[in-house]
This record gives structure tokens, sequence and C-alpha cells, in this order.
């Protein structure tokens, strides 16, 4: 079982992300959206490589992968396998242009 940790710029675009949902979604939605990453989180910790391999971002040593948590979000995260880690690196909307997303990471 891996551990899951989170990036700090991962953690305020979480943050960020749930308050916009909060008003101007509601309470419900940003707590489903909560939910769903809680519950891809705990994916993770059990099956790291569940996602699909960004393959224009990673290194042999640590992938960079992403995993759809709702319609318009990805989580990106990277695998280390030696430390037996999942890092968190990124709450993605999927509206937005791929090509910036090597600019957060």
């Amino acid at each position: 079982m891996a551990k899951v940790i989170w990036r700090r710029a991962a953690i305020e675009m979480r943050k960020s992300i749930l308050l916009y949902g909060t008003v101007y979604f509601g309470q419900h939605a940003a707590k489903k959206l909560r939910l769903e990453i809680r519950h891809c989180v705990r994916l993770l910790e059990m099956n790291p490589r569940m996602g699909t391999r960004l393959l224009d971002m990673d290194s042999p040593e640590l992938e960079v992968r992403k995993v759809l948590i709702s319609p318009i979000f990805w989580l990106v995260y990277q695998v280390d396998d030696a430390a037996g880690l999942v890092r968190i690196l990124a709450i993605w909307d999927v509206r937005r242009n791929p090509d910036n997303l090597s600019d957060i990471l």
C-alpha cells in the first residue's frame, strides 16, 4: 500500500476548486466533489498505477499519471516506487489547455 502525499500547490488547488464549487454550484456539489477526490486518493493508495501515464511528463524513475475524478477534473500524480509514495501534483480542469499542465508541474 502506497503512502499518498499532497504537494502544497495541489492542496491550494483543491481548496480553491471546492470553494468555487460551493459558491457557484452549492454545498452539495462541493461535498460530492470532495468525496470523489477522497475516494480516488484511497484507490491510489491500493493501486498507484490505476491512472493513465502522461508520457510527455515522466521519467523512468518517476511516472506522472492522471486519473479522472469527475467529468471535468483530473488528479495528476507521480508514482515513486523506491519510496513507496504517490505524490498528488495537481487537480487539473480538463477544459484548460493541456499544454499548460507542464507549467505547473
